[in-house]
């Protein structure tokens, strides 16, 4: 899953669940932005056609409380 798609899909999910999502590019270090899903956060990569990988991916998902079959 691309960065892209990871964002559109939390976008799906947080009207589902009436939270609020932003994504930050200017938040993060170096190439990295931040995602503000609710209360909660996590760093993702500004470069966002690029393949998360499937670690990286569960411990974003993990941050921000999201079980990762809700995607």
């Amino acid at each position: 899953m691309t960065g892209n798609e990871l964002l559109r899909k939390l976008k799906r999910l947080a009207r589902e669940r009436t939270a609020t999502l932003e994504f930050d590019p200017s938040a993060g270090k170096g190439g990295h932005g931040e995602i503000r899903f609710g209360n909660r956060y996590a760093m993702l990569r500004s470069a966002r056609q690029k393949e998360i990988p499937k670690g990286t991916l569960r411990a974003i998902l993990r941050q921000l409380g999201i079980d990762p079959r809700e995607l």
